[in-house]
């Protein structure tokens, strides 16, 4: 589902990327948001997030590779 660069924030995010059954924990969120593998805004104290652009972060920092 496209997000028409909406910024959500992170508990939207984790409705939006997993289903119900695989669903991370906020606490994962926020160590991925400290570790700086997530691209997140701050805009004021408010953290948002680009459900886009994690989906992009996450395909690239967590997808192990076919191993041969």
């Amino acid at each position: 589902m496209p997000s028409n660069n909406l910024l959500v924030s992170g508990e939207r995010l984790l409705e939006l990327i997993f289903d119900e059954d695989s669903r991370p924990s906020a606490r994962w969120l926020h160590n991925q948001k400290k570790r700086r593998a997530i691209p997140f805004l701050k805009v004021g104290r408010l953290v948002r997030f680009d459900p886009d652009r994690v989906r992009e972060a996450l395909n690239q920092n967590f997808t192990i590779g076919r191993v041969s």
